[in-house]
């Protein structure tokens, strides 16, 4: 049950069976609380087939999709529901519910821990420079792996669609070109412009350059910083995830769990060739622990990171710009050349 944070008392349903290819299900559910006591209405069930499915696969699934449905479950000390719901079919269940949020679980360690001088050395080996790679800087390593839209407490993906569509009015009166959400091409180039420009989507940036992904981590730290702490660069193997995590989903509308890779064409989107980028898209809060799980169930490592002291920030900072990696390249137009103009003028 997924449920944004500003809509307590709506969300929406999935039901799924993570390690299968069946068939799954997602519905709103409309709830009310009373002391410990959760009831909720379902309705507006909808049949998720995969691909390879043909309609004598489907047909027993959709002959058992209800119209409505009632749940009823008590709230225990540790966040979990625990109870039962039923149909307008006559079909019933137990359900229990566990809470579920990011939780940290990449922690500095001395194995993470890299000076500046280490982390160059290693972002020009042949294995990074493979192409199999890529590369994510966040500012904290006390920042945990999450969407822009996570972090802002939505989770509700049919309404993330609904919100859609104000993106693809803002983008066809700015841009004269209005971006088809019912084109899987064109609506992810929809969400990867306004990714770039501020729009909270459920995509993570990564970068193909290891230097570009430094130059993310640090540019937010002040000159001469006296703060003590680490930016971090994530290493993902994009090549192994294929053979590790779960199936992609068919669309942001799929109940099942995905974290998927997505080079997107990149068209009136200046930021993105500077940057390398490609994205990953996930309709999950607790992008880490995912990561881990399906590690554990194939024994192949996937992600690594390392921690670079803040301490370095001035010498990574005139490094990068010997490389061409400023504010001004990396964000083409005024506000990206006066940025760097400040981190190179003054203190």
């Amino acid at each position: 049950m997924n449920i944004d944070s500003d809509t307590p008392n709506s969300g929406v349903i999935l039901v799924f069976d993570i390690d299968t290819d069946k068939a799954s299900t997602i519905s709103d559910v409309k709830l009310e609380l009373e002391g410990q006591t959760v009831k909720g209405q379902m309705s507006n069930f909808t049949f998720h087939a995969h691909a390879w499915h043909t309609a004598d696969d489907c047909a027993p699934f959709q002959n058992s999709i209800p119209a409505s449905a009632q749940l009823i479950g008590t709230i225990d000390d540790n966040l979990e529901i625990v109870g039962d719901w039923t149909s307008d079919i006559g079909t019933k269940g137990r359900f229990i519910l566990t809470y579920r949020e990011p939780q940290k679980t990449f922690e500095v360690s001395q194995d993470s821990i890299v000076s500046w001088k280490e982390f160059r050395e290693r972002a020009l080996s042949d294995e990074m420079l493979s192409g199999n790679l890529i590369f994510r800087g966040q500012k904290s390593s006390d920042f945990d792996l999450t969407t822009h839209f996570h972090r802002l407490g939505r989770r509700n993906m049919r309404r993330f669609f609904n919100d859609l569509i104000y993106l693809q009015h803002v983008v066809a009166a700015t841009q004269n070109r209005k971006l088809d959400l019912n084109n899987p091409e064109e609506f992810t180039e929809l969400m990867f412009l306004g990714q770039h420009h501020g729009f909270p989507t459920p995509l993570l940036d990564w970068s193909f350059s290891p230097f570009v992904a430094a130059f993310f981590a640090f540019k937010d730290i002040e000159k001469n910083t006296k703060t003590e702490g680490y930016a971090r660069v994530f290493v993902f193997d994009r090549e192994g995830w294929k053979l590790t995590g779960p199936h992609a989903a068919d669309s942001v509308l799929d109940p099942r769990p995905a974290l998927r890779i997505l080079e997107v064409l990149s068209r009136d989107n200046l930021r993105a060739t500077p940057q390398q980028s490609i994205v990953m898209f996930s309709n999950m809060a607790n992008i880490e622990n995912c990561i881990q799980y399906f590690e554990g169930q194939s024994d192949r490592k996937v992600i690594r990171y390392f921690d670079i002291p803040y301490s370095e920030r001035n010498t990574v900072m005139t490094e990068l710009r010997h490389m061409g990696i400023t504010h001004s390249s990396m964000f083409p137009g005024l506000d990206g050349a006066c940025q760097a103009l400040r981190e190179k003028l003054f203190k």
